[in-house]
């Protein structure tokens, strides 16, 4: 019998377990036939999803849209002057499309009109109901006068909504309709003025 001179490690026992661990190791990487779910890459599922900024943007201008209308259905009973009347018209006929729009936007998107962590808040321009109340209960020279003032600085909301879209947006639809109220509101805010003197 041999034997191992003392102080000589038994090499072939360590060479047994460590190959043994490596196949181990080996096997464990193979996997065990079921497929353990890989994750996506974040790129990949959110490449189809849109942009925060436009999101908010569409979620923003949509109710700001809405108190527009409001605003305006009140003109026919109450302005006095036929130049009011007629701007009330053209910018309820301006606003309603865009709305749809927006909302068909979110719609096909599956997203809800409204953020629930953002319910609420009150956005730059949006008339408080206290304002509002002071417009339905005006008549005359006077619903005239306070109406071009609350839809000038209504207006000087959207515009600010519609600029940051234009600046931060990546949806070329939304961007380009937050162009197209730049233009209008712009203009439409400019005449108001005019006729406010």
């Amino acid at each position: 019998m041999h034997r191992r001179p003392l102080g000589v490690p038994a090499r072939r026992p360590a060479l047994v377990v460590a190959a043994l661990a490596a196949a181990l190791t080996l096997a464990g990487c193979a996997g065990s036939g079921v497929d353990s779910p890989v994750p996506a890459a974040p790129e990949a599922s959110t490449a189809a999803a849109p942009a925060d900024a436009d999101v908010a943007f569409v979620r923003g201008m949509t109710p700001h849209h809405d108190q527009a209308l409001q605003m305006t259905a009140l003109a026919p009973d109450r302005a006095s002057s036929p130049r009011v009347t007629a701007l009330a018209s053209e910018i309820s006929a301006a606003q309603q499309p865009e709305i749809t729009t927006m909302r068909d936007w979110l719609s096909a998107r599956g997203l809800p009109a409204t953020d629930p962590a953002h319910a609420g808040h009150a956005m730059t321009g949006m008339l408080d109901a206290t304002a509002l109340q002071r417009l339905e209960a005006s008549r005359g020279p006077a619903f005239d006068r306070l109406f071009l003032e609350q839809m000038v600085a209504h207006h000087a909301g959207a515009l600010e909504m519609a600029r940051t879209e234009v600046a931060t947006g990546r949806d070329p639809q939304m961007v380009a309709l937050a162009r197209d109220i730049v233009a209008s509101q712009q203009a439409e805010i400019d005449r108001m003025r005019a006729m406010l003197g």
